[in-house]
């Protein structure tokens, strides 16, 4: 999962959330905080790892899921490798991302603008790794 570059600063908008919702899932999540360093993120559950970057054209290919801000280059990069996508952002130019990836079909947003415990229920793919 990613907040991005620029709307990193709250953690409670979409990092949190998701990792309180697949904390207990038998998956492995990935968190980037988009160039802050990763001591400024709450405790990460068991399945989660943590990295300020992360190379997105290595780690998507073995993606099931996105869960995302909405950022340009993650959407992108997702599409290119066919992972389904989870949009909770509103600021910047998230509220056109999350047009275009509804309308290409390849994901959708959070109801609320925020993930939670069924954040991935959808995709077909979350409980598979």
């Amino acid at each position: 999962m990613t907040q991005g570059t620029v709307a990193n600063t709250d953690y409670s908008e979409v990092i949190i959330p998701t990792l309180e919702a697949l904390a207990d899932r038998p998956v492995q999540v990935a968190v980037t905080t988009g160039g802050r360093d990763v001591s400024t993120l709450p405790p990460l559950p068991a399945n989660a790892f943590a990295a300020s970057y992360l190379p997105y054209d290595e780690l998507l290919a073995r993606t099931s899921v996105l869960v995302t801000n909405g950022g340009y280059g993650g959407l992108h990069h997702a599409m290119r490798h066919g992972v389904p996508i989870v949009i909770a952002g509103d600021s910047e130019d998230k509220v056109e991302t999350s047009a275009r990836v509804q309308y290409a079909g390849v994901g959708g947003e959070s109801a609320d603008g925020s993930p939670g415990a069924g954040c991935c229920e959808g995709c077909g793919r979350a409980d598979s790794g």
